[in-house]
């Protein structure tokens, strides 16, 4: 693949980051859906703390009844409907011993990396592969209730893409954490930004 189009998600932001560096032109256009080169320490820690605890639930409508309980400050106007496409997206269902459950659908790789991060120092932020986007058109999603990117961290990527030729495009999402799913107006507006 010459070039493409990226949408990184979360930690899929760090992961895209670098491929400007290793191959310039390669990023067509990029979308960063609560994603950023400074990650919140705070939201990680949320974040291990959740892995660490998460149960697998006997049932799909059992993990969604689950999710919307504990989400639900940073998706505040979320229904059910909604909630069900965020267990699609990060639960699969395991069978074992001839049970169904449904639990987290990451790699365990990914799992290991995140329990093994030491919160109590400052993440190295990755403005310098940021930087390598200045001519590569991109989209800026910020929930408004993200605990992994900090509004301070928006702000600074709004910031150092004035001065840069490529276009950028910030969309903010009302009612919206980390990280929301990629359907209805959100996927509307990301697949226009990529279609023009």
């Amino acid at each position: 693949v010459e070039h493409a189009h990226f949408i990184a998600s979360g930690y899929g932001g760090l992961v895209v980051l670098p491929l400007a560096a290793a191959r310039p032109g390669a990023v067509k256009a990029l979308t960063l859906v609560d994603a950023a080169p400074v990650i919140d320490a705070t939201g990680l820690a949320r974040l291990q703390y959740r892995l660490r605890r998460e149960p697998v639930y006997d049932s799909r409508s059992h993990a969604i009844e689950r999710l919307s309980a504990y989400d639900q400050k940073q998706f505040p106007r979320t229904e059910a409907e909604e909630f069900g496409y965020m267990v699609d997206a990060a639960y699969a269902p395991k069978t074992e011993n001839g049970r169904t459950r449904w639990g987290p659908d990451l790699r365990p790789d990914y799992l290991k990396r995140l329990a093994d991060l030491d919160l109590s120092e400052s993440l190295t932020p990755r403005w310098d592969l940021f930087a390598g986007f200045g001519r590569t058109n991109i989209m800026i999603v910020q929930p408004e209730n993200s605990t992994m990117v900090s509004a301070q961290s928006y702000a600074d990527m709004l910031s150092k893409r004035r001065a840069v030729p490529a276009s950028t495009r910030h969309l903010s999402l009302a009612n919206q954490g980390s990280t929301p799913v990629l359907n209805g107006k959100l996927a509307r507006a990301v697949l226009e930004f990529h279609h023009t």
